[in-house]
């Protein structure tokens, strides 16, 4: 079982707050981030967020990725923030990922999955 990490960066050219995690993480560790996230996106006045989730493993149960949006609302995550998740669909847990972003899109989040960071990022860009 690997170490959860995560880092952060401010991509300033683009204004996008980028983070990248990996390990299994459990609901506390997602919240931890997701909250310094939330705070950079403030200082920097951002509303662009990309996530690199591709070498993290979510360890959660249905109830708490169902409660998942809501806290990240509490946390900071407005309706007009975009996220782009990158994921990867090998880690067997891929379906955590597509209930979560059900629930944060019937929630009015603008939460989108993708298979590379690449198109995650295309899509944050081609609506600056």
């Amino acid at each position: 079982m690997s170490d959860p990490k995560w880092e952060m960066e401010f991509l300033e050219e683009h204004g996008v707050v980028h983070l990248t995690a990996t390990g299994r993480m459990g609901l506390e560790e997602i919240l931890e981030w997701s909250a310094e996230v939330f705070e950079l996106a403030s200082i920097k006045s951002s509303s662009v967020l990309l996530h690199d989730l591709r070498g993290m493993t979510p360890v959660m149960s249905a109830a708490d990725i169902y409660r998942l949006p809501e806290a990240l609302g509490e946390l900071g995550l407005t309706h007009r923030m975009r996220v782009a998740i990158a994921v990867t669909r090998l880690s067997g847990k891929s379906s955590d990922f597509d209930f979560f972003e059900t629930v944060a899109r019937n929630s009015g989040f603008r939460v989108k999955l993708f298979l590379s960071r690449n198109e995650a990022w295309d899509w944050l860009v081609s609506e600056e």
